[in-house]
């Protein structure tokens, strides 16, 4: 072989070389792009999902005061802590005035909720069904409003209601259910999604999702709230205020599994600038 030829094969040699090391070079640095985008997409998700969650924690923390507003103000023990003479009428009225203001904001901020479960972000798989976390803050929010409702109704009463016998535990739940029962969101409830709000078959109508939404109430009070008292309640209203008590704690536990559920989507840290002996 001759010189010129083989310097020309070599040339050729080394250049096909250049190339292939080009391509490899190229692609590498395409897909550390593609890479570097989508981190920063996933980046800029979590900061908008993060700005989302902080204002319904926000939006929680202040539901939260309503409520524990109203359970103090109806509790017939806090009452008797502070000693309010149940004959000073002008006390009476100022705390029924208080009443009034809390429960309306509360029920603005539990039917707030449906609009954040609406538009909050999905985390994680889009096509995922939707969030179970959401739909059960929605409901512990709608019997939260409808317990305040009733333990507020029974601490203002002018007769103090006589329709349960408090040695019986069924009998209470029954009372309890019956008047929180009726003020129900049909836009909160997860038993009433993909149902008209308007029109929700009644508790004896077929297709009714009530008796379902009773039962489970129901058990919750029997086993977990009455089960658990080591005394008996010495009127209605105040049974009302210790289911109002256990709603709050089941509403906060639903918020604490939403975060939780976010949490799970968050990025992990990133190491990569972090040096060695750091890490």
């Amino acid at each position: 072989m001759e010189l010129g030829s083989l310097d020309g094969w070599v040339s050729s040699v080394l250049s096909g070389i250049a190339i292939l090391i080009g391509i490899y070079l190229a692609a590498k640095a395409l897909g550390k792009g593609e890479a570097i985008a989508d981190t920063q997409a996933r980046r800029e998700e979590e900061s908008y999902l993060s700005g989302r969650m902080q204002g319904l924690v926000d939006h929680a923390s202040a539901t939260v005061v309503e409520a524990r507003t109203i359970q103090d103000l109806a509790s017939p023990r806090m009452s008797e802590l502070l000693s309010i003479p149940p004959e000073d009428g002008s006390r009476t009225a100022e705390r029924r005035d208080t009443v009034l203001k809390a429960l309306t904001r509360l029920q603005v901020q539990v039917e707030l909720l449906r609009v954040y479960a609406i538009t909050m972000p999905k985390t994680g798989d889009k096509k995922a069904p939707p969030s179970a976390a959401l739909a059960n803050l929605m409901d512990e929010g709608a019997w939260l409003y409808g317990d305040a409702l009733h333990a507020a109704i029974l601490a203002f009463e002018e007769e103090p209601s006589h329709d349960a016998d408090l040695s019986d535990n069924q009998s209470i739940v029954d009372a309890l259910l019956n008047g929180s029962f009726v003020n129900l969101s049909t836009r909160l409830l997860s038993d009433c999604i993909g149902k008209n709000p308007d029109s929700i078959p009644s508790f004896s109508e077929p297709g009714s999702p009530w008796p379902s939404v009773y039962k489970r109430r129901e058990k919750v009070l029997l086993d977990v709230v009455l089960s658990r008292i080591s005394w008996r309640p010495q009127s209605l209203a105040e049974a009302s205020v210790w289911s109002l008590d256990h709603t709050l704690d089941r509403f906060q536990d639903a918020m604490m599994s939403v975060l939780q559920e976010w949490n799970a989507f968050r990025l992990p840290p990133d190491w990569s600038n972090v040096p060695a002996h750091r890490k």
